[in-house]
Parts: structure tokens; sequence; C-alpha cells
């Protein structure tokens, strides 16, 4: 019994100092953990410099023949049960503290540090794993048919996952709450993901709840279909709490001026291979700190996917990782290697343009605009269309990271209340509609199955 609890303590410490140093902190002897918890993902992450033009890849285009079909994308990396080969990293307290104790050093020298290795860190894990069970649960689903076997063993795993992700939870949720004051001005932020983790933690009550009282066995379509509905729900949570945790990394990382430091897995999106939020903002720091947005003429574009959610819903999570991951390749062959494409979060990308004025920027967004709109995606039999809605503006000399993201937030609002499938161009003073009737685009068709 001694080692069996001896053994689980190990395995504790060794992931969290392997997500740890995922993430950025931690010391660089490390990393081999890391790598030994991890499974690497089936497309390679890009590691592109983006202070130089990039050099052409044989990647495939938008542009290629649209009968092919991309390969399996790979949207989440998921931690291994094995311990891997190293010993214990030589950093534990030498003193035989608990091994969440942290160097006073860093508590002085970094007071959100604790947090993101504490608290963040925890959901992380947390959620990947059950992303991960979520999504396969989903497939075998849709797989079907909506037989009684499938139906309850679908229902037991869902159960299954969703008491073992609240018990992560609520572990995480109590040191989140206890490491809070450490934010200092970032506490309002801090209380935003407390509210998201409350409201994540509502929709898993919800579902168990919901569940527990449908009846599986008169209608066996009825209920299959209920449970894709209960599942969609808990995924859309899921990723809002994702993204709330991402901004948390990027704000703590910048406020100490770590953006520099980050390691450069961390940069990239496993699914579409592009750089992530977190490489775009790594990027930003360095352009800003060598004065790009002083002595060079930049634009960005943050484009949205309109109603993508229902695409996840009707279709799929696979179906959905698929379509994601040929909008990338369309938006990043309309707009040229030579500018930075990223995954800003879900289904929203950003584009910055490199020695591109506003009109010329708007151009190339209505181009995107219209090709998305002129490309249907066969998913078996189902076409599936897509259109985005977009804020593209130049990049003042007096602009700072945050106040670009703040006008391009604020100017896809505007399209977006005036109505999907349609891109606004901010001057500096006012949002408006763009057009540019010269531009023909042709049909195509991908599949997507």
């Amino acid at each position: 019994m001694v080692v069996l609890v001896l053994f689980i303590g190990l395995l504790n410490l060794l992931v969290g100092y392997a997500v740890a140093v995922s993430l950025g902190y931690g010391p660089p002897t490390l990393l081999d953990a890391w790598e030994g918890l991890t499974v690497e993902p089936h497309y390679a992450a890009s590691t592109q410099s983006w202070d130089v033009a990039p050099e052409e890849s044989a990647e495939e285009s938008a542009e290629e023949p649209v009968e092919e079909t991309p390969e399996e994308p790979v949207a989440e990396e998921s931690p291994e049960e094995e311990t891997p080969e190293e010993e214990t990293p030589e950093e534990e307290t030498p003193d035989g503290d608990s091994e969440d104790a942290e160097p006073e050093n860093v508590e002085t020298e970094r007071p959100g540090e604790q947090f993101v290795e504490a608290s963040v860190l925890n959901f992380k894990v947390a959620m990947i794993k059950s992303c991960i069970a979520l999504n396969a649960i989903d497939t075998k689903l849709r797989v079907g048919p909506f037989e009684t076997e499938l139906i309850h063993d679908s229902l037991k795993e869902l159960q299954d996952d969703c008491s073992a992700y609240m018990v992560e939870q609520e572990t995480a949720a109590e040191q989140f709450s206890e490491r809070v004051g450490e934010l200092g001005e970032l506490a309002k932020l801090g209380e935003e993901i407390e509210m998201t983790i409350l409201e994540e933690t509502a929709q898993i009550e919800t579902t168990l709840s919901n569940i527990s009282n449908m009846d599986f066995d008169s209608d066996q379509d009825v209920a299959g279909r209920r449970l894709l509905d209960e599942l969609h729900n808990l995924l859309t949570a899921r990723h809002k709490l994702q993204d709330g945790q991402d901004n948390a990394f990027v704000a703590i990382a910048r406020q100490e001026d770590r953006l520099g430091d980050v390691e450069d897995r961390l940069k990239n999106d496993p699914l579409t291979r592009l750089p992530n939020r977190i490489g775009l903002e790594t990027t930003f720091d360095t352009w800003w700190k060598d004065g790009w947005h002083k002595t060079r003429e930049l634009c960005a574009m943050l484009v949205d996917l309109d109603g993508f959610s229902n695409i996840n819903e009707d279709h799929g999570v696979l179906c959905g990782d698929r379509i994601i991951f040929r909008v990338a390749r369309l938006i990043e062959a309309e707009v040229g290697k030579e500018n930075l494409t990223a995954r800003f979060a879900g289904q929203r990308f950003m584009v910055v343009f490199k020695d591109v004025g506003p009109r010329a920027a708007a151009k190339i967004a209505e181009t995107v605009r219209l090709s998305l709109e002129q490309t249907v995606f066969m998913n078996v039999t189902d076409q599936i269309n897509l259109t985005l809605t977009g804020g593209i503006t130049a990049i003042d000399p007096s602009d700072t990271p945050q106040s670009l993201l703040e006008r391009l937030e604020k100017t896809i609002d505007q399209a977006r209340n005036a109505g999907p499938n349609r891109v606004y161009l901010h001057d500096g003073r006012k949002a408006e509609s763009i057009e540019f009737p010269s531009i023909k685009v042709e049909q195509r068709v991908i599949k997507v199955s």
C-alpha cells in the first residue's frame, strides 16, 4: 500500500512538472519529462520565425485538387499514463517538504507564476483528458447505428468522465481560488475565469441531471441524439474555459515580460499547423520591441467563422476539426505565406500583413471571404456551406498589441451586428463595410470525410 501511494505521488509530481515545462515554466532539463508524458502530434508544428519572409514549402494549399481528403487532424495531445524513465527532477526540495512547495525567490519575483503552475495547468491537464474521452464518445455515436448496447455504453462512459472531471476540476478550482489574490492587477481576469469555471460546473451538473432522467430504451434514435446534444454542450463550455485559460497565460506572461521565454512548441496549434494565440502574442512581443509597428506598414485582420458551433453539433467534432484544418489552408493560400496567419482561438483566425496598406489588405480580406463563401465542404453526402465575418485595421505607431486587438474586436462586433458574411475596415476613426465588386472567385468542393 505504501509503495502504491508513493508511486501515485511521484506520477502526479512528474505530470505537474511536465505540464508546467510545456507552458514555458520550469528548468529546461525537464523537457524530456514532458516528452515522456505526451504524444507527438500527427502534424509537425511549425517553428517558422516571422522576422523574415518564410520559404515556400511543399505543404498543400486550398488550390490543390479538391477531391483529396486531408490527413487526419489531431486536435489535442494526450498525457500518457506511463511514468517516464527520467529520475525525479533534482529541483525537489532537499529537506523533504511537500511536492507543492515553491522556492521563495519564485514567489517574490513572479507572483503570477504560482497561479499558472498550481491552477491553470491543472485545469489544462484535466480538460485534455476529458475532451479526448468526449470526442471519442461523439465519434462512436455518429458512426452508429443507435442500438441499445451502444447507447448504454456511451451513457456510462459519459457519466464516468463527467464524474472524474468534476473531481479534478473541484481540486483545481480550490487551488485557483486560493491564488487569485496573487494576480494583483490581473485580479479581474482571475474573477472572469472563476465565473467561467462556475458556468462549466453548472453545465456538467445539468448534463448529469438530464441524462439521469432520460428514457434510453423507448426510442434509440431520440436517445442517441440527446446524448450528442449533451456532448456538444459540454465541449462548448470546455472550449470557453480553455480560451479563458489561454488569455490568462498570455496576460500573466506579458505582465511579467516573459513572452520571449515561451517554449517554441507552445506557440503552435497542432490541428492547423499555424501559430496559436500564444505564438501570435510572442511574435507581437518581438515586433514591438524591435519597433516594427513604428517603422513598417502593418495591417491586421481578425475573422470569425459564422455559426461554426452548428457544424460541430450537426456533423461531429471530427468533421469540425477537418473543416478548421481546410479553412486554415484556404486563408493561408489567399493571404500568402509572407504574411503571418495564426489560429487566434477556436474558429477565429488572425492575419498580420507586412508592408501592405489598409486598402490592399482589405481587398485580400474580401477575397478570403468570397473564397470561403464559394467553397462547399462535403461530409459523406452532406454539403456544408460556411461564411465568415471579419474586421481589418492598420496598425498605428501608437498601438500596443492590446489596443490593436481591442480595435479589431470592436470592428468585428460592428460587422456582426450588421449581419454575417461581411468584412469591416476600421480607418482609425470608424469602421465601415468594404466592397470590391471586381473580385471573382470560382466555386470549389472540398471533401472532409
